[in-house]
């Protein structure tokens, strides 16, 4: 194989390999820690100066994988489970913000859905209720957003599924159960 079919066969295997990435999975990721998060990018450069200090500080962790194309972002839970996918922040702000509004969506989940869905998303034991692990793989977050049938109350005040949530609680609640 010529150097250019060889470059250009490597990297349609790792794309490959990042579109098979898919939320909710769970794997091992080198460079990881069990009980953290991670940002995972897919180099040095690729990721904003000061985000590891700014990570660190909220609990989180940066990993450096060759399987996350460029330009783009995976966040994982102390489980290793792949929970959030979506382009690079730009910042060490941007970073920590992409970790919080999975965990404000994480917090939100657990304390007014998971009665009913359980905490990881998959429990059936009504039959009115439906499993939400791997909605994100299936549909986008306006689809998700549809099915919780939002109603804005005031301003910043939404009832979704009879719940309350800010409008910033609901978007975050809608990333975490994307990643489910």
């Amino acid at each position: 194989m010529t150097r250019p079919a060889a470059s250009i066969f490597f990297l349609a295997t790792l794309l490959m390999a990042a579109a098979e990435l898919r939320l909710g999975e769970r794997r091992p990721w080198p460079g990881a820690e069990a009980g953290r998060p991670a940002l995972i990018f897919a180099g040095e450069p690729a990721w904003p100066a000061g985000v590891g200090p700014r990570l660190e500080a909220v609990g989180a962790m940066v990993v450096i994988s060759a399987e996350v194309p460029a330009g783009k972002a995976l966040l994982i839970d102390g489980r290793g489970i792949l929970r959030r996918k979506g382009p690079a922040p730009e910042s060490a702000e941007e970073a920590v913000a992409f970790v919080k509004e999975w965990e404000l969506g994480r917090a939100s989940f657990l304390n007014r859905c998971a009665r009913c869905h359980g905490e990881d998303g998959a429990d059936t034991g009504s039959p009115y209720i439906r499993a939400l692990t791997g909605i994100g793989n299936r549909m986008n977050a306006m689809p998700i957003r549809a099915k919780l049938f939002p109603t804005v109350v005031q301003p910043d005040y939404i009832t979704a599924r009879g719940e309350p949530f800010t409008a910033q609680e609901l978007d975050a609640l809608i990333v975490f159960v994307a990643g489910l």
